[in-house]
């Protein structure tokens, strides 16, 4: 959680880039379809957004995540990070699985990424990421097919497609101030389902921003801001925040205007973490779930013996 003590002007201006942030990303937006999983519990899970988000606590982790929106709409997340000593310093790599169910179609990936951390000063660090995706998307056409859905362009049969996305991110971590930005897919997604039809994904921008408020040995509260754009989603953004008791309970809510409000809980015990995220949707009376279980590695295992003295007195 870093340090307790801090300047009052150091404070103001932290505190004013998160001002700076919050009046350029809440603007009521409009709505847009959605490509990719919007994956709620973002805060424990930012290296799904940024490549460079990764081991924030400076140790290694094991985290899933299962969102559903109705019986059509499902995904599961499967992320890992793993601190490293290489050519001098220390370093991040990661793997992540993601699959994704919407009506028809299905998107499965898997990336393989690496941060490299640039220490700035005593608990302060920069991290540069990057991230390699091999994408598959598929669609049902026979299902389609039987539920009256026609389109010349569009498969009878299910087809697949398959495709590579590079993704970049710059990540900052402060002793209070956490801050990234980041693009994922740089270049798009383009890929040919059957004979006629390409599914296309476009570059995805997003920054985030949080501050911790408080002790890690009492209370806490931790505000936090994300926004995205892309060019089939356009804008979108939210605010939490997260009161957390002992670094061990904590209990938040978020907002996403013109989309969804929710509240969410965590529990950390040892290693173990779990979490729980509800949402309401503003637009209808639909309800989104996602759960979160959470594993952080043991740092520094190893077991290192002591050597043993015997003395043997002369007499």
């Amino acid at each position: 959680m870093g340090k307790t003590t801090f300047t009052y002007g150091h404070r103001r201006r932290d505190l004013g880039l998160v001002g700076c942030l919050a009046l350029l990303l809440f603007s009521e937006q409009p709505a847009a379809s959605q490509s990719r999983p919007l994956v709620r519990q973002w805060d424990e899970a930012l290296g799904y957004y940024n490549p460079a988000a990764l081991a924030p606590l400076g140790t290694g982790q094991i985290a899933g995540l299962w969102g559903r929106e109705d019986h059509r709409h499902s995904y599961y997340l499967l992320l890992t990070d793993l601190p490293l000593e290489l050519l001098g310093g220390r370093h991040v790599v990661g793997a992540q699985l993601l699959h994704h169910q919407q009506d028809l179609w299905e998107h499965s990936t898997f990336s393989l990424r690496g941060s490299a951390c640039l220490p700035l000063s005593e608990g302060k660090r920069l991290q540069l990421g990057m991230e390699g995706t091999l994408h598959r998307l598929t669609f049902d056409g026979k299902k389609a097919l039987e539920e009256g859905i026609t389109n010349s362009e569009l498969p009878t049969t299910k087809s697949e497609g398959k495709a590579l996305g590079l993704s970049l991110g710059l990540q900052y971590y402060g002793e209070r101030l956490s801050a990234g930005i980041a693009v994922t897919d740089l270049f798009g997604v383009h890929t040919r389902i059957g004979e006629r039809y390409t599914a296309q994904l476009p570059p995805r921008y997003s920054a985030t921003l949080s501050y911790h408020i408080g002790s890690a040995v009492a209370w806490a509260f931790v505000p936090a801001i994300w926004g995205s754009y892309s060019q089939d989603e356009k804008w979108r953004s939210e605010v939490r925040g997260t009161l957390w008791y002992h670094a061990r309970i904590a209990l938040g809510s978020s907002y996403r205007p013109g989309e969804a409000l929710g509240l969410h809980t965590r529990l950390r015990l040892g290693e173990l973490s779990l979490g729980y995220q509800v949402e309401r949707s503003t637009r209808s009376s639909s309800f989104y779930h996602e759960l979160l279980l959470g594993y952080t590695l043991p740092h520094g295992r190893t077991k290192h013996t002591e050597p043993r003295y015997k003395s043997i007195r002369l007499l």
